[in-house]
């Protein structure tokens, strides 16, 4: 298991921000796009694992794993966004989250990047940005440094039952 250094960066301007009004971010890429995901909602960011496969499942399912005891169901988020397969690299990662039902959930993305500090000035919410098309997963989308940042839920992800 690797545990990641992960770099704060401070994208906020020195507007006199208290620190309540701020927000952080786990920001990681899924292919070209940058998303990010409340960093309160992770457990751990780990090496992609030994999984074990799941016969007839879906294909975004990659497959059953221990981390540290427990056992965690990992998905390719590429997959369960819609997105095309991604190329294996060394710069994946899983991201463990607890689902809003309690499981163990790992979602495979292709590097994690940093941590980002948003208000809630910075963060345009879902309906405003994505109109009909904004899902309970979707939060929003932020620009830093001249950046968009696709804000998604990842408790939420699953529980659509889309898969």
């Amino acid at each position: 298991m690797v545990d990641l250094d992960l770099h704060w960066e401070d994208s906020l301007s020195d507007t006199g921000t208290s620190a309540d009004d701020v927000q952080e971010f786990l920001v990681f890429n899924l292919g070209e796009e940058v998303y990010a995901t409340p960093i309160a909602d992770v457990r751990k960011i780990v090496a992609p694992l030994p999984l074990t496969p799941v016969p007839r499942s879906h294909p975004a399912l990659l497959g059953v794993c221990s981390v540290r005891g427990e056992l965690a169901t990992v998905y390719d988020l590429r997959l369960c966004l819609g997105l095309s397969a991604p190329r294996p690299d060394d710069r994946f990662r899983v991201l463990l989250v607890e689902a809003t039902w309690g499981e163990i959930i790992g979602f495979h993305v292709d590097d994690v990047r940093q941590v980002a500090r948003l208000t809630e000035a910075q963060i345009e919410p879902a309906a405003e940005v994505l109109g009909s098309d904004a899902r309970e997963h979707w939060i929003g989308v932020a620009r830093v440094h001249g950046e968009a940042l696709v804000l998604i839920d990842l408790t939420r992800v699953l529980r659509e039952g889309a898969l």
